[in-house]
């Protein structure tokens, strides 16, 4: 009878063990390799620009930031550039604003 325990003991300790690693390796590969993108349209306001792109790098630390400027806007194109520049989650994807 003693071995039984003894034998059940170990079985419960193994499972628990492959438990643990299996759980560590997973959260491993999920968080190395995958990620995530937000993508952010500008379409023609300088003056919230930069906050929106460092509130968007904040809130998402893992994710790449993704900018689509509509806007044709020199001035925000400066800033956009800047902000890739310090970031390098940070892309820009200039657009027409036709398109």
């Amino acid at each position: 009878m003693l071995n039984m325990y003894l034998l059940l003991s170990i079985m419960t300790l193994s499972v628990i063990g492959i438990y643990c690693i299996v759980k560590e390796l997973t959260s491993l590969i999920l968080k190395n390799n995958i990620g995530s993108q937000v993508v952010l349209e500008i379409n023609d306001n300088a003056d919230g620009v930069e906050n929106a792109v460092r509130h968007a790098l904040a809130a998402n630390p893992a994710s790449d930031i993704v900018i689509i400027d509509k806007s044709g806007n020199d001035e925000i194109s400066k800033i956009l550039k800047h902000l890739s520049f310090d970031y390098e989650r940070v892309h820009i994807q200039q657009k027409t604003p036709e398109s």
